[in-house]
């Protein structure tokens, strides 16, 4: 059997197309990391690629909800050390109020005044905002849960509570907003037909 120049030059040509196309596959699969082009080259790895990206895309989401709830719990937690200290203070005022040995009336209402600032300044930290809700508002997000309400002399005669004076009820679930709140973290909670989280 005679082998043509033409049937020699026919194989090469083939081989060196076939070679060049692995070439190039291979490049493309280091350069981009990934060992088919199309899902269709392989559907069952395809699928188990996607099952897998899906899965860390929401791990990231829940790191990145744990973050926001973790921020919210811990600036409620910085809100509550500073309630401590000024509460102290308040305590130290009392006493010295009731020790006092110096001209009472003028006395006492300075001491009045320092009260009734701290009272101002704890409201304050009660309204803090985390992540666009008030971390102390329950439920409401609407407005500022804490008030303080004035006499017409100006004075502060109580603090409120979304419009409820603080010392209205003696358990907190009697005041307004006050069933429980949920962060979700996104692993699936559970709403009730009353559109109520179910524990």
């Amino acid at each position: 059997m005679r082998i043509t120049n033409s049937t020699l030059l026919r194989n090469y040509d083939r081989n060196l197309k076939r070679i060049s196309t692995q070439k190039y596959a291979s490049e493309n699969k280091i350069y981009s990391g990934r060992k088919y082009t199309r899902a269709s080259q392989s559907p069952l790895e395809a699928s188990k690629a996607l099952t897998v990206r899906k899965q860390l895309s929401h791990a990231e989401q829940y790191k990145e909800n744990l973050d926001v709830a973790d921020k919210f719990y811990t600036e409620a937690e910085t809100s509550l050390l500073q309630i401590s200290d000024s509460l102290a203070n308040v305590r130290e005022t009392l006493i010295y109020a009731c020790n006092s040995t110096k001209e009472k009336t003028t006395d006492l209402n300075i001491l009045a005044e320092q009260i009734e600032t701290k009272a101002r300044e704890m409201v304050s930290i009660f309204n803090t905002d985390s992540a666009e809700r008030a971390i102390f508002g329950g439920e409401s997000n609407s407005d500022e849960p804490f008030t303080i309400e004035y006499d017409a002399d100006g004075r502060a005669t109580t603090v409120l509570y979304h419009g409820v004076p603080v010392n209205a009820y003696s358990k907190e679930s009697d005041f307004p907003y006050s069933n429980d709140v949920y962060i979700d973290i996104g692993i699936g909670m559970v709403i009730t037909d009353n559109q109520e989280v179910d524990p």
